[in-house]
């Protein structure tokens, strides 16, 4: 969910999004002792997040990113995103 709540729409040097993002996975595999396996957008909507974010989570060993918007999984589109 990002180390600082921050809204991924809005940030776009890479090595910054690359931080907010791998930096809170870090922490919280840490603390849990567990692999964390998907990643949730702040606000969730789709102004909040941009292709650069994505790319960084999609170069990692998640499962899966979550948003908030309203869209439904059909059979077509991409089920990596929740």
């Amino acid at each position: 969910h990002t180390s600082n709540h921050a809204d991924m729409g809005t940030i776009t040097a890479p090595e910054q999004v690359r931080s907010e993002i791998l930096g809170d996975i870090r922490v919280l595999e840490a603390l849990t002792g567990k692999p964390i396996e998907y990643f949730a957008f702040p606000y969730g909507d789709v102004n909040n997040m941009s292709q650069t974010a994505m790319d960084v989570l999609r170069s990692t060993n998640l499962r899966g990113m979550c948003s908030a918007y309203g869209e439904f999984n059909r059979p077509n589109t991409d089920l990596w995103h929740i």
